[in-house]
């Protein structure tokens, strides 16, 4: 298994992104006017040359799995739930951009509980997502971390401006 990362696939807020039908990203068009910024696209790229050297290798013994991962959320200090429920607690935590982005994420246990069944599996190869099923809009994720937090509000990170 080698870690890789769900953002490979187009940003997208018109369907959900899988192995089977998820379209590759790079300079997607994001807005009517607005194609994806180019740090986007060299993710996306990074990702594809890190994949295609994973899986350019032929190993006949060995099962390759690409483990494209979304957010994997815990407590640990300095992770990405406790960085979000720290800006919730400060009053930071509403919709970063336009709020429509999806979010895609799943709990540790959760994960760890994915890698005990692909280790189980030995038919699985290839690329695989480790996500929850439904991500949420930026905005309803942000909402509902605030109401698990008891926190009734936060304020919006605004878009970048296109300079």
């Amino acid at each position: 298994m080698n870690a890789s990362t769900a953002t490979i696939y187009r940003h997208s807020i018109d369907k959900a992104m899988d192995e089977a039908t998820g379209e590759i990203g790079g300079n997607e068009l994001i807005s009517e006017h607005r194609r994806a910024p180019e740090k986007w696209n060299w993710t996306v790229q990074l990702v594809k040359d890190w994949e295609s050297a994973f899986f350019s290798t032929a190993t006949p013994r060995t099962r390759k799995i690409a483990l494209r991962t979304s957010l994997v959320f815990g407590p640990a200090p300095g992770s990405v739930f406790a960085t979000l429920s720290h800006l919730v607690r400060a009053g930071l935590g509403g919709k970063q951009g336009n709020g429509r982005q999806m979010v895609s994420w799943m709990h540790e246990a959760d994960y760890a509980r994915a890698l005990e069944f692909l280790i189980a599996h030995e038919e699985i190869d290839g690329p695989v997502n480790l996500c929850a099923p439904h991500p949420l809009p930026n905005r309803e994720f942000m909402a509902a971390l605030r109401e698990a937090w008891d926190v009734p509000n936060g304020l919006p990170a605004p878009p970048r401006s296109s300079r």
